[in-house]
């Protein structure tokens, strides 16, 4: 079922047909304001975009006169409009950051709780355009199966500046996001996929505290120090595949390069803990019976 809705409602996507195309034509766009989409939006929910006539006369903006995707003119060159593009692929709002399949634009998507998600779009050098051409839904996918799948079509917002959509209270977070995007230049919709964790694993985040293994140890202080009940979070970055255990609390976890992994946990049991490597490199994948300690796990009594 859900796979017949969701050809349906690319369909939709591709035709334009849930709009009422009576917003804003200034920046060239569809106009895709519905009535009412935003009177009930706090604007502290307003994210600062602010797109200018620069960025849209720039490859990827509505007023480019030049050919879309165009990198490399016929002598394989590189083209001129391009020189200096792509060299910003940081998101400016917090949020997610994805190129484009079309190699142009750059999209950011922006959750927040109590705003909804919302999607920023860029030109090829990710200065921020208008975003009332473009056309998107997404699906939420709750980790909770007792949580309903939802799906919601993205508005312009009154300003232009992100499409966006209200998630409401029909599911809670973790969950995770499938944007379907419909850019001008494509024949069907891309797919952006974003991952929302619950409200306590994003302020571990936040709050997480930094472990980093070189040469097969801890950089710098390798004693973690916290009270009884406190909640840990330890993001480990590490420069070799690593399997590590943390004693008494019997948590394994298994680190790659370039790929951080955050920890998070209640700290209920007093004691010192230590965190033991089980193997590095190709040992990792077998469960190496040897054991080095690399951290120690210090819970006091509140």
């Amino acid at each position: 079922m859900w796979k017949q809705i969701k050809a349906l409602l690319i369909a939709v996507v591709c035709l334009g047909i849930w709009t009422s195309q009576a917003g804003s034509q200034t920046t060239g766009g569809h106009g895709q304001h519905a009535d009412g989409a935003n009177s009930d939006r706090p604007s502290s929910c307003r994210l600062p975009v602010h797109p200018t006539a620069e960025a849209e006369s720039r490859p990827g903006g509505a007023h480019y006169k030049g050919l879309a995707g165009r990198h490399h003119n016929k002598h394989g060159s590189h083209s001129p409009e391009m020189t200096g593009a792509h060299r910003l692929h940081n998101p400016q709002f917090g949020g997610a950051f994805f190129m484009a399949p079309d190699k142009i634009h750059h999209v950011e998507a922006v959750h927040r709780e109590g705003c909804g998600l919302d999607i920023v779009f860029y030109n090829a050098f990710t200065q921020p355009i208008a975003a009332d051409r473009f056309r998107a839904f997404i699906t939420v996918i709750p980790d909770d199966p007792d949580q309903p799948e939802a799906m919601r079509f993205l508005f312009a917002s009154n300003d232009n500046t992100t499409l966006y959509a209200a998630l409401g209270d029909d599911v809670t977070a973790p969950f995770s996001v499938e944007i379907y995007i419909k850019f001008q230049e494509s024949d069907d919709p891309e797919l952006f996929n974003v991952r929302v964790p619950s409200r306590a694993a994003a302020e571990g985040a936040a709050n997480a505290i930094d472990v980093n293994i070189k040469q097969r140890k801890v950089v710098g202080n390798n004693v973690v120090r916290v009270a009884q009940g406190a909640v840990v979070a330890l993001r480990w970055t590490t420069d070799e595949t690593v399997q590590l255990h943390l004693h008494g609390y019997d948590i394994e976890i298994m680190v790659n390069p370039g790929e951080p992994v955050l920890t998070t946990f209640k700290a209920d049991a007093t004691g010192r803990f230590p965190v033991t490597a089980h193997g590095f490199g190709n040992h990792a994948h077998q469960g190496e019976k040897s054991e080095a300690s690399l951290l120690y796990l210090e819970v006091h009594p509140d």
